[in-house]
């Protein structure tokens, strides 16, 4: 997943790219070049690394990033299913694949149910734009 932003504030470990649906801290390896505050960047998030609420929550520490969404498509390709879920911010709305473990009940949501997504900050890495 590509989400695209501004380049915002940092800590030395990392930056926030202000983006559609919210400001996403990111990890950056060094010091990327190009990147200036303000100028474009891109939050990138693997799909294994989103975690989906149904509506149970999570566990305390579980998730440090948590945007709503809507289902919008769920494919099942054995192991995996892999879902599109439009995450909804003040913005605008981006959409974002997310892969989960197949179940033999079948998948866990379907498309127009509402849910949560979270990651940790770590999953979030920072690119230049």
């Amino acid at each position: 997943n590509l989400i695209e932003g501004v380049l915002g504030t940092g800590d030395g470990k990392g930056r926030v790219v202000e983006t559609p649906i919210g400001a996403l801290p990111c990890m950056a390896d060094g010091e990327p070049a190009g990147l200036t505050a303000g100028g474009r960047a891109f939050a990138v998030i693997r799909p294994e690394a989103i975690r989906v609420d149904l509506g149970r929550g999570w566990q305390p520490g579980a998730v440090d990033q948590i945007v709503s969404g809507q289902v919008t498509s769920v494919d099942f390709g054995g192991s995996t299913t892999v879902a599109v879920i439009e995450a909804v911010g003040a913005g605008g709305a981006v959409p974002l694949r997310v892969k989960l473990p197949s179940r033999a009940e079948g998948p866990p949501m379907n498309p127009g149910d509402r849910v949560r997504l979270g990651w940790r900050a770590g999953d979030c890495r920072l690119i230049a734009g």
